[in-house]
């Protein structure tokens, strides 16, 4: 853009000065032509027009170049403000990333933990299995012993029930055995 507008400027300054030129002949030159006055005329008009052109130019220039300043300032300040946000973000993100790996540890250390518990916890499961199976066997043991002590009683009992029963029939036939049943019962 600045070539352009180099040109223009040097398209301008030779312009004018043959305008110039132009002008001086012509007040130089009283005896011109029509033909050249017209051709002057011509030039002079060409000349505001290129005048008007370059001022709406230069206008527009400044007006663009306002603009290109302020996108550049705002264009700074976002990079700033991204810049910023980027090391906030990796700041955050590597923190983060050092929470994740000390859950991840603790994570792992709990489940070995807990592995470990399990594994206990089946091993007390194995044990409480064979002392319950122990005491089932031992309930039934007693309750063998006890309807053996039972059946073992009853038969005392009914033994007990036929000696007294054998030995009032004996005083009744015999008085003096009495006294040795009694020595018999004494000796048990």
């Amino acid at each position: 853009m600045e070539s352009s507008d180099g040109n223009r400027f040097a398209s301008y300054a030779l312009v004018t000065e043959q305008l110039k030129d132009l002008i001086s002949l012509n007040e130089d030159l009283p005896t011109c032509t029509e033909p050249l006055k017209r051709r002057i005329e011509e030039l002079e008009y060409q000349l505001m027009e290129e005048q008007s052109s370059h001022g709406e130019t230069r206008r527009q220039l400044d007006d663009q170049t306002h603009k290109l300043n302020f996108a550049l300032g705002e264009i700074d300040i976002l990079t700033r403000r991204l810049e910023a946000t980027h090391t906030t973000f990796k700041s955050r993100f590597s923190e983060a990333e050092v929470r994740v790996a000390s859950q991840l540890l603790e994570k792992k250390q709990l489940t070995e933990e807990c592995e470990e518990l399990q594994g206990k916890c089946r091993q007390q499961e194995i044990v409480l299995s064979k002392k319950d199976d122990e005491i089932q066997e031992l309930k039934q043991r007693l309750m063998r012993q006890k309807q053996s002590h039972k059946r073992h009683t009853e038969e005392l009992q009914v033994q007990m029930q036929q000696e007294a029963y054998m030995g009032q029939l004996m005083d009744k036939d015999h008085p003096s055995s009495k006294s040795a049943r009694n020595r018999h019962n004494e000796a048990r």
